[in-house]
C-alpha cells in the first residue's frame, strides 16, 4: 500500500506541475526541494520524509490533510477499479 501512495504521489505532483506549466527546476524551487529530488518522487521511486511531504503540500498550496486524502482517494479509486476488471474477467 505504502508503494501505491508513493506511485500516486508521484503522477499526483507530476500532473499539478504540468497543470502549472511549470519545469521540474521551476516546480522544484517553489517546493524547496532539489530539481533530481523531485524527478525520482514523480517516478515514484522514493519514500519520501514527512518533512519533505510537508515542503510539498506547503509548495502547492494544500494543507498535508488535503494532500493526503488526495492520494487516499486515488489509490482507493485505484484499487477499486482493479477489483472490479478481476471480477468482470472471471465471468
Amino acid at each position: 500500500m505504502i508503494d501505491e501512495f508513493i506511485i500516486h504521489l508521484g503522477k499526483l505532483l507530476k500532473q499539478i506541475r504540468t497543470e502549472r506549466d511549470l519545469s521540474q527546476e521551476e516546480f522544484a524551487c517553489l517546493l524547496d526541494i532539489d530539481r533530481t529530488y523531485l524527478a525520482s518522487i514523480e517516478r515514484g521511486e522514493r519514500n519520501i520524509a514527512i518533512r519533505n511531504l510537508c515542503k510539498i503540500a506547503r509548495g502547492i498550496g494544500c494543507p498535508l490533510s488535503q494532500l493526503i486524502e488526495k492520494l487516499k482517494t486515488r489509490v482507493y479509486r485505484r484499487k477499486n477499479k482493479l477489483k472490479k476488471i478481476r471480477i468482470e474477467n472471471k465471468k
